[in-house]
């Protein structure tokens, strides 16, 4: 999957180079989002209840939005995000939408440092769980 990003300083990045960023991470928790999806921006409140816990894990969560205004994702993540968190925005959202099959969001991806993904649609950060669950199945293939 080739797909550009750009950051918050609008940067362009592709989608391979998100991966293997950070070598303490193992795994990486994509959060599928945008600037005008109240559940998505509710999730990613939530979410701050449980970093210590992907932390602890080696999970990094990393924000890939599908906003079709750039200022509107920047004003947003501005708001939402703290200072050095991997927020991205895609060049093409519905190109990458349509790989995926994205209908709806929010939408969480876990993805293994190499790119491999394990969950197309992995589990809200709350169900800590089920998430655990798909990294040690993982593990054991």
């Amino acid at each position: 999957m080739e797909m550009e990003l750009v950051d918050e300083q609008d940067n362009i990045t592709h989608w391979r180079n998100l991966f293997n960023r950070d070598s303490l991470s193992h795994y990486y928790y994509l959060d599928i989002w945008a600037s005008w999806c109240f559940p998505c921006i509710k999730e990613i409140r939530v979410f701050e209840n449980f970093r210590n816990a992907f932390d602890s894990l080696n999970i990094k969560r990393i924000t890939i939005s599908i906003d079709s205004n750039p200022d509107q994702w920047k004003a947003a993540s501005k708001k939402i995000f703290h200072p050095g968190e991997l927020s991205f925005l895609l060049k093409k959202p519905q190109e990458f939408r349509n790989l995926l099959n994205i209908e709806t969001i929010p939408r969480y991806l876990l993805v293994t440092n190499r790119g491999g993904i394990l969950s197309f649609d992995a589990p809200i950060s709350q169900e800590l769980e089920s998430i655990k669950e798909i990294i040690f199945s993982n593990k054991s293939q």
